[in-house]
């Protein structure tokens, strides 16, 4: 008996530590080949929209050019310094909301088109939530979550990402956002393709009859696995341009 309690204790003690929530990420990266992005010029139409993305070491430049309903031709350019619109190539100022609404606008796309490079941004704060069986793969399930200070305008929004437990793939993700009344969505990747050695996915986009509460939505996964989801958009990169700078 006395032999038996050892050998249980010397087992637990050799078990494995649990993953950490920063290596996965790190790993889920080196899976994307995304730290190509840090330093390189990527462009992509998305719904109708031209988005041109330049990043420099810490630089950036996201542009994003559309024809509104009056035929009118947009131009916004966010960088370090803030955002700027040009209708017909002149410069307008825009209200508070309207800016703001421009602001996320080009951040949101750029944010997703990049993932999972921006789960390293500064402001991310990560932690496990366990392991769990998706579409007959093992994945890790962790939470990002952003501090104010350098957090962007939607700091306050929540983010789960599935990261398949053997190669890193980010194939699953759930968040929840403020704007437009808030709510939340579940996406699936797909289409995953290598452009100039970097990873590019689109989605599957799915919401529930509920949409599920900020503090809920790392429930999406067992509503996905019973079948509980309705797709209702996919989200699709099309025309995708990677050119490194180095």
């Amino acid at each position: 008996m006395r032999f038996l309690l050892i050998l249980l204790f010397l087992l637990a003690g050799c078990s494995a530590p649990a993953a950490d929530p920063q290596q996965l990420v790190d790993g889920s990266i080196a899976w994307q080949n995304g730290t190509v992005l840090n330093k390189a010029e990527l462009s992509f139409d998305f719904r109708d929209r031209q988005f041109r993305v330049l990043r420099n070491d810490g630089l950036f430049e996201y542009e994003r050019r559309y024809v509104d309903t009056t035929g009118a031709a947009i131009r916004d350019l966010l960088t370090n310094d803030g955002l700027i619109r040009e209708v017909d190539g002149m410069r307008v100022e825009l209200d508070s909301a309207a800016y703001n609404s421009a602001e996320t606008g080009v951040n949101s796309v750029v944010y997703f088109a990049l993932l999972p490079l921006p789960l390293n941004d500064p402001a991310a704060r990560k932690q496990l939530l366990g392991t769990v069986e998706l579409d007959g793969r093992e994945y890790h399930k962790v939470e990002v979550t952003f501090v104010p200070e350098g957090g962007g305008r939607d700091y306050d929004d929540r983010f789960i990402y599935w990261m398949d437990a053997e190669s890193g793939a980010l194939d699953y993700l759930a968040y929840y956002f403020h704007v437009n009344d808030g709510g939340s969505r579940f996406r699936k990747a797909y289409n995953i393709r290598e452009i100039a050695g970097v990873r590019i996915a689109d989605y599957y986009n799915y919401k529930g009859e509920v949409d599920l509460e900020i503090d809920q939505i790392q429930r999406y996964d067992s509503l996905y696995a019973n079948g509980m989801l309705e797709l209702v958009s996919e989200v699709n990169l099309e025309n995708v341009r990677i050119v490194p700078l180095d």
